[in-house]
C-alpha cells in the first residue's frame, strides 16, 4: 500500500495507489491488466500503464476515468503497452528432434538390419507392457485379478 498526499488548488487529497489500481482494474476487460501505476509529483499526474490488445479501448477508458480524477485536481495519464506473445512452433519435420531421430533410425537400420529393428521393437513392447502392468493403477488391478485366478486354479488342482 502506497499512499500519496497531494495539495492542489482543490484542497488536500490522499490516494491509496492499491485502491486506485483496483478501481482502474475493475473497468478493464478480461484480457486487459494494469502493469504499472505511479504518481508523477512534478506534474501532479497519476500515470497508469495498461496491457491491452485493442488501442481503441484506450480512448474509451480515458473518457471514462480521466474526468473522475480531474475532479480531484490530479491528471490521469493512461498509457498502453501491447504484450505480444508468440510461440516458436515449427512443423515437426522442421524440428531438430525430428532430424535427430531420423538420422538415428537410419544408423540403427544400417547397423542392426530389419531383423534387429523388429527384435528391438518386440522387446520395447514387452518392456512397456510389463511396466504398465506393475506401475499403473489399472495394470495393478489386472495383476491382482490374474493372481486371484491363478490362485483359484492352483487350489482347484490341489482338491
Amino acid at each position: 500500500m502506497h499512499i500519496i498526499w497531494q495539495k492542489n488548488e482543490k484542497g488536500h487529497i490522499a490516494l491509496d495507489l492499491g485502491a486506485v489500481r483496483s478501481f482502474i482494474a475493475s473497468k478493464l476487460e478480461k484480457n486487459e491488466e494494469v502493469i504499472n501505476l505511479y504518481f508523477d509529483s512534478a506534474n501532479s499526474s497519476l500515470v497508469c500503464v495498461l496491457q491491452m490488445t485493442k488501442p481503441e479501448r484506450l480512448d474509451t477508458l480515458r473518457g471514462l476515468l480521466c474526468p473522475i480524477f480531474e475532479t480531484t485536481g490530479i491528471t490521469l495519464l493512461l498509457e498502453m503497452v501491447e504484450v505480444v506473445r508468440f510461440q516458436d512452433q515449427l512443423a515437426f519435420y522442421e524440428s531438430p528432434l525430428f532430424w535427430g531421430l531420423l538420422f538415428g533410425l537410419i544408423y540403427i537400420f544400417g547397423k542392426l538390419g530389419l531383423g534387429g529393428i523388429v527384435t528391438c521393437a518386440v522387446y520395447s513392447i514387452i518392456g512397456y507392457a510389463l511396466s504398465w502392468l506393475f506401475l499403473t493403477q489399472k495394470g495393478k488391478g489386472y495383476t491382482e485379478q490374474m493372481a486371484k485366478k491363478l490362485q483359484n486354479t492352483i487350489n482347484g488342482f490341489k482338491n
